[in-house]
């Protein structure tokens, strides 16, 4: 049997994501995964959670959450061999799009057992590593100051009022 830890936002997505992850890990299983269940607590959590975990010789990593919660786990994985899956379930999951991972949590589990691992680079900027972009000035101000209420309320339109009112004072 492989063994992994998911790592998982549980406030991101559905609203009983302990349910949803406990399906996981129960699927998982059968398929031959044993994964041990590592909720997040706050930012920075996911990266701490992966490197005493990896401790543990694991097979694999899954990440449950948004680019936030995917993007501090991959962090945690820095100078490992250890692959990093991916189950979707924040607002806009920018990453898993980009890599044709299905944005339905159900629908990318599959992957845990049946996909294939590929290499992706790691960017650094100023010792903090990352998967996809990193931001400057208005970009970087939005994410700042981003009302996460409105984000979990509204989903991606909740980004736009943060957005516009940024922009309207962005010097």
């Amino acid at each position: 049997m492989k063994r992994g830890v998911i790592v998982y936002n549980p406030t991101a997505g559905q609203k009983d994501r302990r349910k949803q992850i406990n399906g996981v890990i129960d699927r998982a299983r059968e398929r031959g995964l044993e994964l041990i269940n590592a909720p997040t607590q706050g930012p920075g959590d996911a990266t701490e959670i992966v490197r005493t975990f990896l401790k543990r010789e694991l097979d694999v990593v899954v990440a449950s959450g948004g680019d936030g919660t995917i993007s501090e786990a991959a962090a945690g994985l820095v100078g490992s061999a250890v692959p990093l899956a991916v189950l979707p379930a924040g607002t806009s999951n920018v990453l898993a799009v980009e890599l044709g991972i299905p944005r339905d949590v159900d629908a990318a589990e599959a992957l845990l057992t049946e996909g294939i691992p590929t290499p992706i680079p790691i960017a650094d900027a100023e010792g903090r590593p990352f998967l996809m972009w990193a931001g400057t000035g208005i970009d970087a101000r939005v994410m700042d100051k981003m009302n996460l209420t409105l984000k979990r309320w509204l989903g991606r339109s909740g980004i736009f009022f943060t957005a516009a009112d940024q922009f309207a004072s962005y010097e």
